[in-house]
C-alpha cells in the first residue's frame, strides 16, 4: 500500500544512514531504513490510523531540513532525556506527540506513541514499522 508524502527534504544515502546509526548507537529497523532513504520526512498523504483516532502530522528526515530527528534528540536531551533511550523518534501528530520505534531487545521494532502531556505515557500501536505504515488511510 503506497503513501505519497509531500515536502520532502533532500534524499540521503544508506551510508549517511549508517553514519547516523554509528553517531547516535541506534540500530534501526531495515524496513524504517528503506522507507526513509525514499521519505527523508514529509507529509504522508494516508496520515489517518485506521482503528484509531491518531493522526501522523509529520515524519521528521534524518538529514536535512527543519523537522530532523537529530533536533529532537537535542531537545530531549535538555529535557533530561524524558523520552526513554530506547524509543526512536521518527514522527509526530498535530499535537507533538511522538510516533517511536523500540530500539529495546524486547519489543525490538514495535511502534508506541509517546504523549508528552500524559507524563511520558507510551501507546503501544502496532507490532512494526510495516505494519504501522499499511494501518495508514487517507482522513
Amino acid at each position: 500500500m503506497e503513501n505519497n508524502f509531500s515536502y520532502l527534504e533532500e534524499s540521503i544515502s544508506s551510508e549517511e544512514i549508517n553514519e547516523f546509526e554509528e553517531k547516535y548507537n541506534k540500530n534501526l529497523p531495515n524496513s524504517y531504513k528503506d522507507h526513509i532513504i525514499i521519505n527523508n520526512g514529509g507529509i504522508p498523504d494516508k496520515d489517518y490510523l485506521r482503528n484509531s483516532e491518531i493522526t501522523v502530522s509529520c515524519f521528521y528526515s534524518i538529514k536535512n531540513g527543519k523537522n530532523k530527528i537529530e533536533d529532537v534528540i537535542k531537545v530531549l536531551q535538555e529535557l533530561e532525556d524524558v523520552l526513554p533511550k530506547h524509543l526512536f523518534p521518527f514522527a509526530h501528530d498535530m499535537g507533538g506527540n511522538d510516533f517511536c520505534i523500540s530500539l529495546a531487545e524486547e519489543d525490538y521494532g514495535k511502534i508506541y506513541i509517546w504523549y508528552h502531556d500524559a507524563g511520558g505515557e507510551k501507546k503501544l500501536i502496532s507490532g512494526s514499522f510495516e505494519e504501522f505504515m499499511s494501518g495508514l488511510a487517507k482522513s
